[in-house]
């Protein structure tokens, strides 16, 4: 399985954050020029934006031996970084170490020998540190070896204590853009030498992981279970994944909807009785994907022949349904519904 193979080790394979690129790489020059690096280092943003990633990175860029503008990737301090052997980097769990008695430990093992330039202490979750934690971690920053950096990975910065935040550089990470996703997806597959369908299939998998790389990974591996062939990565899979189980049928309902053919409408739902909830939410998977690729992308969609606005209209009647079926309504909330719909009052958005 691949999910951790493609985490990035150099600054060149970061996908997207262009920003945070410049900046690692001025921290680094400043670093080599001068000497000088900061004694903290706050990385926030999203879950899976690649926040503990990039501490790896930048405490293997400070440590290599042909560092710190590179690295190479041959040297004894790559090598123990590959291996996740480095005497100079330790990832503390936050949750785990949180309390005013842990911080003791930290001071114990940025006490030892520093085998490169920099020992890294990374707090992953830091925000759930306890405020006496963070008053005895402010005195140990303040009057710390200056041959160690604090890098704090959170996604919550406004749970950090001002003193901290005001004592420390500060980059923040975002959320992957569509193209910079799919561009991913793309070059996972190309490397694992697996075939994805078709770029519907792809664009589901990229609006699932909702911005998040970690998780568009974790998709594209998933997504292969769920096909007969472990190297091609299928519509029918990603959709099952996804939990639209009827595309065909959903398909062809939505646009006897938009199209106004009241009788193939009734038709269609009529032959899914037994699996009305099922149907409803796989027409509503259908339309928040082709709402998204319109935002996006403006391309490979679905329902190209139809206006946007009723696009969005049927959606927001037929996410009213779902949700009324979830509390026990049978079809007759999807009749009212379309009906309303056809007339231009459809029924305001409930709490799918």
């Amino acid at each position: 399985m691949f999910t951790h193979t493609y985490r990035p080790r150099k600054i060149s394979e970061i996908y997207g954050q262009l920003h945070i690129k410049r900046a690692i790489s001025n921290l680094l020059k400043t670093f080599s020029t001068k000497g000088e690096f900061p004694r903290s280092i706050i990385l926030c943003g999203p879950y899976g934006t690649g926040k503990t990633t990039l501490a790896r990175i930048i405490a293997r860029y400070a440590n290599c031996d042909k560092g710190p503008l590179t690295a190479c990737g041959e040297c004894e301090s790559c090598q123990l970084f590959e291996k996740e052997e480095s005497p100079d980097f330790w990832e503390v769990d936050a949750v785990s170490y949180n309390s005013v008695d842990d911080v003791p430990i930290f001071k114990e093992w940025i006490s030892f020998t520093v085998r490169g330039r920099k020992k890294f202490l990374v707090l992953d979750e830091a925000h759930r540190l306890s405020g006496t934690a963070w008053d005895a971690l402010l005195k140990v920053i303040e009057e710390g070896d200056e041959n160690v950096c604090f890098v704090m990975c959170t996604t919550e910065t406004h749970k950090i204590p001002a003193t901290i935040v005001s004592r420390s550089q500060q980059l923040k990470l975002f959320k992957l853009g569509a193209q910079e996703l799919a561009d991913l997806g793309r070059m996972v597959a190309d490397k694992e030498g697996i075939t994805i369908e078709s770029e519907n299939a792809l664009m589901n998998l990229v609006r699932k992981s909702d911005g998040h790389a970690r998780d568009l990974v974790k998709f594209l591996e998933s997504a292969l279970m769920y096909g007969d062939n472990p190297k091609v990565i299928s519509e029918e899979a990603v959709n099952i994944m996804m939990d639209i189980q009827m595309t065909d049928v959903a398909d062809a309902c939505l646009r006897a909807a938009l199209s106004e053919n009241r009788e193939e409408v009734i038709k269609q739902v009529e032959q899914q009785y037994y699996r009305s909830q099922d149907f409803c939410h796989s027409m509503v998977e259908l339309l928040r994907h082709e709402i998204y690729l319109r935002s996006v992308l403006a391309k490979n969609l679905r329902f190209g022949d139809y206006k946007t606005k009723n696009i969005l209209t049927l959606l927001s009647m037929l996410e009213d349904t779902c949700y009324r079926m979830g509390l026990g309504e049978t079809l007759t909330a999807f009749y009212i519904g379309y009906e309303r719909w056809k007339l231009g009052h459809y029924v305001e958005v409930g709490n799918v």
